[in-house]
């Protein structure tokens, strides 16, 4: 089962910056323009019966509901002319993630399986033999595997080690007893 990656409408501006440069807008300026535009920013506060209230600016709803009315908004120029915003930038609808989920600070898409009829451990080898010979990775992306193997090692780990420091002491208290009564101790196997 894959993390579902439903993709949502999203209304897209994409600067382009040798446009806005010959019009004196750096792209940052620009993108705080549309930020301000569409999701508002505070400019102020009134005060009204002991509340304080922000002062929001933001395009009305009418000017942000198409692509072409926001294309067509005005953005004010550094040597005070005012130009539609489709001159130095392109406007479009496309499909984005309905929701991005973080690790580390890193995206994340879970990818799960349920195993039956073999151990684990060889399945995750094979996941991990196949998707190394097959699956290319594009830079900065990485495949991590985890889950319930993880603990398998240590839990084969944890028994041998008990039986095993438990017959150093039977043996260490056998010599203390006397040198001449043997006792039989069973030598350490793998526990599986």
């Amino acid at each position: 089962m894959v993390e579902p990656q439903v993709g949502v409408p999203q209304l897209q501006v994409q600067i382009r910056c040798p446009a806005a440069a010959a019009l004196g807008l750096r792209a940052s300026d620009l993108a705080n323009m549309v930020e301000t535009a569409f999701y508002g920013r505070a400019v102020g506060q009134v005060l009204e019966d002991q509340k304080v209230y922000e002062i929001v600016t933001r395009l009305d709803d009418r000017a942000r509901s198409s692509r072409q009315s926001i294309g067509t908004a005005l953005i004010d120029t550094p040597v005070g002319t005012k130009v539609p915003l489709c001159q130095v930038a392109d406007v479009s609808l496309d499909l984005g993630p309905n929701t991005i989920r973080r690790e580390n600070m890193r995206r994340r898409i879970v990818v799960q399986a349920n195993v039956a009829g073999r151990d684990l451990g060889s399945v995750v080898g094979d996941m991990r033999a196949r998707v190394n010979a097959s699956v290319p990775l594009p830079e900065g992306y990485f495949v991590q595997y985890g889950g319930q193997f993880e603990a398998q090692p240590a839990a084969t780990y944890s028994p041998k080690y008990v039986f095993q420091k438990s017959c150093a002491a039977l043996r260490g208290a056998r010599y203390e007893r006397s040198n001449t009564e043997p006792i039989d101790l069973p030598q350490p196997s793998p526990v599986s």
